[in-house]
């Protein structure tokens, strides 16, 4: 059986009616009102979730300041726009060969695969 991905927990544990139950959707549609508010959330499922959960999670972003070649293979169309947003489509080779650098020593220190 497949295991849940970290989204599909948070849907099931925090707004998916179980038994029949409709408490559960009713809560969290009486808390969740905007996207803000789910956000902050979701945030607060992060922090509650253990250190290994924590931690997969982060590996699986993709790295920042891929090269165009491999954006368009390797990532989705979200974290595309999210790159493209923050500058990092637009670095002149040195800064990307420097950002590249600085990323790599960074999950070095904190033991990111």
């Amino acid at each position: 059986e497949k295991t849940p991905t970290f989204v599909e927990q948070f849907f099931l544990e925090n707004l998916c009616p179980t038994n029949n139950d409709s408490s559960t959707i009713t809560a969290a549609k009486s808390r969740i009102t905007n996207v803000k508010l789910l956000f902050d959330e979701i945030k607060q499922y992060v922090k509650r979730s253990p250190t290994g959960v924590q931690l997969e999670l982060l590996k699986s972003h993709p790295d920042l300041c891929l090269k165009l070649e491999q954006i368009e293979s390797s990532i989705t169309e979200e974290s595309k726009h999210e790159q493209g947003r923050a500058g990092l489509s637009t670095l002149t080779p040195e800064e990307r060969q420097n950002f590249t650098k600085w990323n790599e020593a960074y999950k070095s220190k904190f033991n990111i695969p």
